[in-house]
């Protein structure tokens, strides 16, 4: 269950460290059992941040509307970023910390769904069945699935920030919502050509686990990532396969995730005042400060300095 602080009980004990550093501004909140959720907002003015308490063994799904967050997890050595129009459904330890990224106005939701819910859909939805296998292990926290909001998925989050549902009946209309929200970004991903049947072949299961070995060496090596033929050589498959399979598990190529990951890492980075552009760009792998400039405002649209 979610836990919110001040006049409600515990959303974001974390307190202000300067005058242009404040607190979300949690709009509506909801508990009961199955679902708990908060919609909170912050405008571009100030860096925002919270803390987040939820349930031992609860999953969370963060959907932002607009702007950006980045959410930290106490293990995690750096912060998932959520942009705008994306939905991330994870599972981590029981708080985390959800900051706005750099000159980012934020209409967002987190929500806290019990495993029983989810299992009232594995249980009763066809292809449902199995769907924890999608789990991409990272430092501090598991993701199952991440998605674009499309109209139909946002149309649902306005409907549980404003207090659409009402009535008797207003827990079961939550839940139903919520949980066609998750089956939503489960279609979207198995249409993205993602495989989530229980009975997958065990060569699937395979290349799948070979795939996330990829990931974990190019996270670990993100200053220096390997050729395409020694990440080939290291997992046990050959570079067609690899380039293959590493897109259709993660939705992009090899070299399209480790640049992500560099810009999620230099957005971090930037947060430290002390540290200089050219000292962050040796960092992240480049070789000369501009070339890590022209790749961040490629990027962001946006200078690094413009981020500090």
């Amino acid at each position: 269950m979610l836990r919110l602080v001040d006049e409600i009980a515990d959303f974001g004990d974390a307190k202000p460290n300067s005058d242009k550093e404040s607190q979300f501004f949690t709009h509506t909140v909801y508990r009961s059992e199955g679902v708990s959720y908060a919609f909170f907002t912050g405008d571009g003015s100030r860096y925002h941040q919270m803390d987040v308490l939820t349930g031992k063994g609860h999953y969370q799904l963060w959907v932002v509307l607009k702007g950006g967050l980045s959410v930290h997890f106490p293990r995690a050595a750096s912060g998932l970023p959520i942009l705008e129009d994306r939905g991330v459904l994870l599972q981590s330890g029981e708080k985390s910390t959800v900051a706005s990224l750099p000159g980012s106005s934020v209409d967002a939701m987190v929500l806290s769904l019990s495993f029983g819910l989810l299992e009232k859909v594995s249980r009763g939805l066809e292809g449902f069945q199995g769907w924890e296998s999608l789990a991409g292990e990272q430092e501090g926290y598991c993701i199952y699935l991440e998605s674009k909001l499309g109209e139909v998925m946002q149309q649902i989050i306005r409907n549980l920030a404003f207090n659409e549902y009402e009535g008797c009946f207003k827990r079961h209309l939550v839940e139903m919502k919520v949980l066609e929200l998750v089956v939503l970004m489960l279609m979207q991903q198995r249409e993205q050509g993602v495989d989530v049947v229980v009975e997958a072949q065990a060569t699937d299961e395979k290349i799948l686990r070979q795939m996330h070995q990829v990931r974990d060496i190019l996270l670990h090596q993100l200053a220096d990532p390997p050729s395409l033929r020694k990440l080939a050589l290291e997992v046990g498959t050959n570079e067609s396969h690899l380039k293959r399979h590493f897109k259709e598990a993660f939705h992009q190529t090899v070299y399209g995730f480790v640049q992500d990951k560099r810009m999620e890492k230099a957005l971090e980075l930037l947060k430290d005042k002390d540290l200089r552009i050219v000292d962050i760009a040796e960092q992240l792998g480049y070789k000369h400060a501009t070339h890590f400039s022209a790749a961040f405002k490629k990027y962001f649209g946006g200078h690094p300095k413009d981020y500090r």
